[in-house]
């Protein structure tokens, strides 16, 4: 074909090309947004419950090595499911991992918001500080168990 004339077959099959690329681009970026989104919806999932209800009373926690427990988001409830005791030594479940219960974890100072719960403080994950390990157990900081009948 010569200029002037429109379009020859190579221009159209070019601008098809270019056009599924785009196309291929967008649905890309919509699959990497979708896939932001649930890690930071799996993110907030955390295995301590109710942080809001009870931060007054968080705010205040020790534990038995002088460390604060809270830093406004970290400490909740846990179900009974999730504590477990098992000769003398107490468990509790974090993020599917049953982590030991280790003497300074228990509060040194501070009152719970509710008694009839066991509860804990662990640091998220996405909070942490280099050269701190990412595994729930470590990053285990208070416990405070409901008072037993």
């Amino acid at each position: 074909m010569s200029q002037g004339r429109g379009l020859n077959r190579w221009d159209i099959c070019a601008a098809n090309i270019f056009a599924g690329l785009l196309f291929f681009l967008f649905m890309a970026m919509l699959v990497a947004v979708g896939v932001a989104a649930g890690l930071m919806t799996c993110q907030v999932a955390h295995a301590q419950q109710n942080h809001d209800a009870g931060h007054p009373q968080y705010s205040n926690w020790l534990n038995q090595d002088n460390s604060w427990c809270c830093n406004n988001q970290d400490c909740g409830t846990i179900e009974d499911e999730q504590y477990r005791e098992s000769s003398g030594q107490i468990e509790v479940q974090i993020e599917g991992t049953w982590c030991p219960i280790r003497p300074w974890m228990y509060l040194k100072t501070g009152n719970v918001p509710d008694a009839s719960h066991n509860h804990v403080c662990v640091r998220h994950r996405n909070e942490s500080i280099i050269n701190k390990s990412q595994e729930p157990c470590e990053r285990l900081l208070c416990f405070q168990p409901k008072p037993r009948s």
